[in-house]
């Protein structure tokens, strides 16, 4: 495995993605998110030492089984979202295959996984102050995950940037549509109840 196309994939995406589109192995991408998960889930575990959770022990065996088990579940999702995100995209046009969009997926997805682990980590250690300068930074990175993964929708399906976007736009706005929905529900469950109590008391 070339670690060095993580750097590249987060500096130069367009050409990178473009190269690495035709000859990245599924499997590949599978390692990389592995080893992501893995170091993510480690993190996660050394965290338990410092800030302890209820019900959650900070163990020895806690640096072994909390990676593992962040790299079991983290593969499912990983392979569940690229999945939905696929068959959107299918339906705009797309040309690339589900596994070179999981492998491309993986080049920074990867890298960026273990820095917001370490930027969590370091923004709980550090406190409020500081802790609210690190949020800042993994909004950024967050908002830059977007652009990467916009360009690399783009040169895996041939489409413009536009239908690149809508692929990820669309379940997010299928997400807030579906809260807002809830939330108005529940809303509206409590008002009537709340009206309900009202009228028993007079």
């Amino acid at each position: 495995m070339d670690f060095n196309l993580w750097m590249k994939a987060l500096t130069k995406p367009k050409e990178t993605f473009a190269a690495q589109k035709a000859k990245l192995e599924f499997g590949v991408g599978v390692n990389f998110y592995a080893i992501a998960l893995f170091v993510a889930g480690l993190i996660s575990a050394l965290s338990l030492f410092v800030f302890p959770t209820p019900g959650v022990g900070a163990s020895a065996s806690n640096l072994i089984t909390v990676p593992i088990m962040n790299v079991i579940v983290g593969l499912i999702g990983a392979g569940i979202s690229t999945g939905i995100l696929w068959i959107i995209a299918m339906l705009l046009g797309g040309k690339g295959s589900f596994k070179q969009q999981f492998a491309l997926q993986s080049l920074f997805a990867s890298p960026i996984m273990i820095v917001n682990s370490i930027l969590a980590l370091i923004a709980l250690l550090a406190g409020p102050m500081v802790g609210t300068i690190f949020l800042v930074v993994y909004g950024a990175l967050g908002l830059y995950s977007l652009y990467l993964f916009t360009i690399m929708l783009r040169e895996v399906h041939e489409f413009s940037t536009m239908k690149a976007v809508l692929v990820w736009l669309i379940p997010v706005l299928l997400i807030v549509i579906l809260m807002v929905a809830v939330l108005g529900v529940a809303f509206g469950s409590l008002l009537a109840m709340s009206s309900t109590g009202a009228k028993g008391i007079y």
